[in-house]
């Protein structure tokens, strides 16, 4: 970066502080996650306005993949709504403004990639009425504490495959309204 000079007097020149590129680039990624987080706020709060449904899921990961997939096969599999969220500031204020029956069930990973945030409190903001389930794929041993703090419902270790993600999803449909659901294709 090159400063630019101005010149006061024939003898006395002055040149602002350059800000380093480096900076100017940081900013504007924070502003940038910062703008989608709001963003992803509204669509949330949007969604979540329309009367309750017999059944809805609240999932929350770091990686949104994981948040994604899940939510995907979730709502494949049993029909009910299901909220990825991804950002833990986000998850933590729909834990805290979720009326009592918002949610039937959480899924939430213990390690949410915040500083100060973790899964436990997303968990513990949630109305005692949601039954929550654990998963981990950082500390496994993490799980059993955490689960005195909660009182999870279950808790799983990642990677969520084959007979783990079985079990969860079935884990899943016997906590929803009406116990085990049918695939929702299946439905007539």
């Amino acid at each position: 970066i090159r400063p630019m000079t101005m010149q006061l007097d024939d003898d006395v020149s002055i040149a602002p502080l350059p800000i380093p590129t480096e900076l100017t680039a940081r900013y504007a990624a924070a502003k940038a996650r910062r703008d989608a987080a709001i963003a992803n706020s509204v669509v949330l709060r949007e969604q979540l306005r329309p009367t309750l449904p017999d059944a809805r899921v609240l999932v929350v990961d770091d990686q949104q993949t994981i948040a994604d997939g899940l939510a995907d096969m979730i709502h494949a599999e049993t029909g009910a709504e299901v909220i990825p969220v991804t950002n833990a500031v986000i998850a933590l204020h729909l834990a805290k403004t979720a009326p009592d029956g918002c949610y039937s069930l959480a899924i939430i990973d213990l390690d949410l990639g915040h500083h100060s945030i973790t899964g436990v409190h997303v968990a513990k903001a949630l109305p005692r009425s949601v039954a929550v389930i654990l998963v981990t794929g950082v500390a496994p041993e993490a799980l059993e504490e955490a689960n005195v703090d909660v009182s999870a419902y279950r808790t799983y270790e990642k990677p969520l495959k084959g007979d783990v993600l079985s079990d969860l999803i079935d884990a899943v449909k016997a906590r929803l309204p009406g116990g085990r659901r049918e695939r929702a294709d299946s439905i007539h």
